[in-house]
C-alpha cells in the first residue's frame, strides 16, 4: 500500500495508545511521511523578463518558461506548471515562502500577492518600487496559513501600469507543512 500524507487528526485517530498492538507497520510510515519534509515547491533560477500588467497575473510556465519542480516535492503533494499552482495534500497549517531576486527595466512600483483557490488572500499583499535598470531588488516572505485538503496556491504579479517589464533573476515558491 502506498505511504500516505494524514492530517493532525487522522495521524491522532490512527495512533492510539496502542494497548492492543493495533498500529501497523503502515501506520508508522504513514505517520513518518506526514510529519517529515512535508513540502513541495517551483523554481526559476534562469533570468527571465516579464511584462508586469496592472491586472494582477500568474507566475507560471508561461510568464517563466523554464518554470520547474523544486527537487523537496515530497509525495502527496501536486504541483502545476502552467498555472504556477502548488496543491495543499491535506487539511493543516501550511507555510507560503517565496524568494524572488528582481530587476526592473524601468522605474515602477510592483505588487506581489498570495492567491488562494483563484482569489487573493486578504493581507498578503507586498509592494515596492524598482528604481531603474541595474537595480535588484529581494523580496523574501515567509508566511502560515490554515488550509484544507486541494487547496491551491499561486504567487500573482502587478505593475502600476501596463507592459512595465522586470526581470525575475530566481524565483523560489514553495509550501511546506507544519501542523
Amino acid at each position: 500500500m502506498a505511504d500516505t500524507i494524514r492530517s493532525k487528526a487522522d495521524l491522532v485517530a490512527l495512533l492510539p495508545d496502542n494497548t492492543t498492538n493495533l498500529i501497523s507497520p503502515q501506520d508508522v510510515r504513514d505517520f513518518l511521511i506526514s510529519v517529515l519534509d512535508v513540502q513541495a515547491g517551483l523554481q526559476e533560477t534562469t533570468t527571465r523578463t516579464v511584462t508586469g500588467n496592472e491586472a494582477p497575473a500568474a507566475f507560471n510556465s508561461t510568464s517563466l518558461s523554464g518554470l520547474a519542480n523544486m527537487a523537496i516535492n515530497s509525495s502527496g503533494f501536486s504541483t502545476t506548471l502552467a498555472s504556477g499552482t502548488i496543491t495543499a495534500p491535506v487539511d493543516g497549517v501550511y507555510t507560503v515562502h517565496l524568494d524572488l531576486l528582481l530587476a526592473p527595466t524601468d522605474t515602477q512600483a510592483y505588487d506581489f500577492y498570495v492567491y488562494l483557490n483563484g482569489s487573493p488572500v486578504s493581507g498578503l499583499v507586498w509592494g515596492f518600487t524598482l528604481t531603474g535598470s541595474g537595480d535588484r531588488e529581494s523580496l523574501s516572505v515567509h508566511v502560515p496559513l490554515d488550509l484544507s485538503a486541494n487547496d491551491d496556491i499561486q504567487i500573482y504579479y502587478g505593475a502600476g501600469v501596463d507592459s512595465s517589464d522586470f526581470q525575475v533573476l530566481k524565483f523560489f515558491f514553495w509550501l511546506e507543512r507544519i501542523g
